[in-house]
């Protein structure tokens, strides 16, 4: 996604100007560039730094004329949308949230390497059972004596996996506790804790 940040500053008395950057990264990657800036960014980075994402524009396209176009509109208060996602407050939440959605995804496919494993030797499968380690025994003796040599990694693969996923879990909900916001959400019908700290760390502040 391509954003243009737009960095007011206040070089005379009375007068703002507008400095424009047209960068090639995510809007919340562009707001933290912009505001851990070095000594050598403060002539740049003053009073204010507002993401902007790129709209509809006609006439001849450039980086250069997006991106002051953007600025002017800025100037003028003409800014129509703003990117913000305030990843400071939130960032520890977010990249917990994405990886836990990771980890899961990374669970379901090998549970369904597992099952299609037991499917190509024609040996009907449904169900949990032959996920958990209760069953998991007398699911392997059905299989070929060469198709249990691949079911055994993919096994130690599903119980690393499970367990990595349930300290991530508590990981999230542990940072969760940290922000009130969440707390509020779980009141919601169908908001458990995993789906309102998602929520958070995707929207932010709905105040915004």
């Amino acid at each position: 996604m391509r954003c243009s940040a737009a960095t007011c500053g206040t070089p005379t008395p009375g007068r703002s100007a507008s400095s424009p950057l047209d960068l090639p990264l995510s809007p919340a990657w562009t707001y933290i560039l912009l505001s851990d800036q070095k000594p050598a960014w403060t002539y740049y980075v003053r009073d204010e730094i507002v993401v902007a994402g790129m709209t509809e524009s006609r006439g001849q396209k450039s980086d250069r004329r997006d991106a002051y176009g953007l600025a002017e509109k800025l100037r003028t208060g003409a800014l129509a949308k703003r990117i913000f996602k305030a990843p400071r407050e939130f960032s520890a939440l977010r990249e917990l949230s994405r990886m836990h959605i990771t980890m899961v995804r990374e669970v379901v496919r090998v549970q369904a390497r597992i099952k299609s494993l037991y499917r190509s030797r024609g040996i009907p499968v449904a169900g949990l059972s032959v996920y958990g380690a209760r069953h998991r025994e007398e699911w392997q003796q059905r299989l070929p004596a060469s198709a249990r040599l691949r079911a055994a990694p993919l096994y130690s693969q599903l119980d690393f996996l499970v367990e990595q996923t349930k300290q991530i879990e508590r990981d999230l909900l542990r940072e969760a506790k940290k922000h009130p916001i969440v707390r509020i959400l779980e009141t919601a019908p169908g908001f458990r804790p995993i789906r309102s700290a998602s929520l958070v760390s995707t929207s932010g502040l709905l105040v915004r």
